[in-house]
């Protein structure tokens, strides 16, 4: 006679230990700052996308006055990447006479888009590296 044995808790177990956070990946912790005009941006968005072949990833932090920084944890594995940056113009945003109530238009980006939408930044992630990077970016 087959007797029936209850895998509830091992597959409990199981679940628990994959949510962790260890994916196997070589995650490797990235920080760094970015500056606007020479002086830290005060706050916005920075977005790192892989480029290379091997792996599809994406990750990204908050800038406040200039820092960023991701864990290992979240971190980003190493290859190349495009970085975007982001940051909203709240100082001009309006109401919109002219929208629904309630809703506020868009704030303006103030990073130009060669630095998020059309980006030229890149930056290569190297395993057992600080990791650290500069962003030294121009409105004009």
């Amino acid at each position: 006679m087959v007797r029936a044995v209850n895998l509830w808790p091992v597959l409990l177990v199981l679940v628990l230990a994959g949510c962790e956070g260890d994916d196997g990946l070589a995650r490797q912790a990235v920080s760094g700052t970015v500056t606007l005009d020479g002086q830290p941006l005060d706050h916005g968005s920075i977005q790192f996308v892989n480029d290379g072949p091997e792996v599809t990833m994406s990750g990204g932090s908050l800038i406040a006055q200039g820092r960023f920084a991701i864990t290992e944890v979240d971190g980003l594995v190493p290859g190349p990447y495009k970085v975007a940056v982001y940051s909203a113009d709240t100082s001009k945003q309006t109401t919109g006479t002219d929208l629904p109530e309630g809703d506020v238009p868009p704030a303006r980006e103030r990073i130009p888009s060669r630095y998020n939408q059309k980006t030229t930044l890149t930056a290569q992630v190297e395993k057992g590296s600080k990791n650290i990077f500069t962003f030294d970016l121009k409105s004009q």
